[in-house]
């Protein structure tokens, strides 16, 4: 600025723009996260910013792109229909309502079916800054160093083997189901924001330590189809489209023109592939330690202390509620049972 007499001179900008009549400064007294804009008060600054493809250029539609990606999906999905239909209308309610919390989907397979390559044109969908990926979720995710977390929407677990450890699956359906979020970021104090996260996960082995079952109102963990696996040619032409602009966009509109997305929450859960093996070669004990253990979870009931005799009637009651009366186990049976699972470290 300038003094009285016309000679330079630094002034406040802060000052000079709050107290400019000319410009109707607006003023915010904080800021925050609304993904949903209606609900961003007026003298607050919105942090959330829109998707990446909304701000492509010079793009047009690629349907012969689009209908490549719809059947790479159904692949990814096993050909299960049901499956199929409920993945895309996770996609579409992600990007239709990114204000309301979902379930964590996983796909699991051996390495070369192109599930990661799915995942790289979502990303370039919404953006880099709105994805984070970590095969270190106990420390990335929910640890003392999860900074990255503050900017990241959809984020990909890797890798989920710290779910063997006590307590992890409680903190694990708070995150994906949780309102708020806490950030540590080195050297400062904690904040907490609100929590717009979506989880989805990629795993080369078909076995994880996640509790699913049919009804399950969290998980989708979805055994893909390895028969692309190996074709040069088909993996060639799907990462060419996953990385063009003109079928992000193409796939976006389709998403975001895909009905229903308000009452997605609401939808139940497909029983995949991946759940009938489970449950088809898992012991039954195994099945009855996991609804016990999600149920005590679910009450937040911690360090609850069993006997033998509790813990077989406990068992006798869901095996008289799940199976014929021709399915016998005595309490010997029963122990014997527990003892061989608890060396194996289950």
């Amino acid at each position: 600025g300038v003094d009285s007499e016309g000679n330079p001179e630094f002034k406040s900008f802060i000052s000079t723009y709050t107290g400019h009549n000319s410009i109707n400064p607006k003023i915010y007294t904080d800021m925050d996260f609304f993904a949903n804009i209606h609900d961003c008060p007026k003298d607050y600054y919105n942090l959330w910013t829109d998707f990446a493809v909304n701000t492509f250029k010079h793009v047009e539609s690629d349907n012969i792109g689009l209908e490549f990606i719809l059947n790479h999906i159904k692949i990814l999905c096993n050909y299960q229909t049901e499956v199929y239909e409920y993945f895309l209308d996770w996609l579409a309610h992600m990007l239709q309502r990114p204000f309301e919390k979902s379930v964590f989907i996983m796909f699991l397979s051996k390495e070369g079916t192109g599930k990661d390559l799915l995942i790289s044109l979502i990303k370039l969908i919404i953006g880099e800054n709105k994805y984070f990926e970590t095969p270190n979720a106990e420390r990335d995710v929910f640890g003392n160093f999860n900074a990255p977390m503050l900017k990241g929407f959809l984020v990909n677990l890797s890798e989920l083997e710290f779910l063997n450890t006590k307590g992890a699956l409680g903190k694990f359906k708070q995150f994906v189901t949780g309102d708020n979020l806490t950030i540590n970021v080195k050297g400062k104090d904690q904040i907490v924001v609100k929590s717009y996260h979506r989880f989805i996960g990629t795993s080369n082995e078909l076995t994880k330590p996640i509790i699913t079952k049919e009804g399950d109102r969290r998980n989708l963990l979805i055994t893909c189809s390895n028969e692309k696996k190996g074709d040069n040619e088909y993996f060639s032409q799907l990462a060419k489209y996953v990385k063009s602009r003109n079928v992000a966009y193409t796939f976006y509109n389709y998403l975001m023109d895909r009905p229903d997305a308000d009452i997605f929450i609401n939808k139940p859960i497909p029983k995949t592939e991946y759940q009938d093996i489970k449950e088809h070669y898992e012991d039954n004990i195994i099945t009855w330690l996991k609804e016990t253990t999600e149920s005590n979870l679910d009450s937040n009931i911690k360090n609850k202390k069993y006997n033998n005799k509790d813990l077989y009637f406990n068992y006798k009651d869901y095996i008289k509620t799940n199976f014929d009366e021709s399915y016998k186990c005595t309490i010997k049976q029963f122990v014997l049972k527990m003892k061989t699972f608890i060396k194996q470290d289950l």
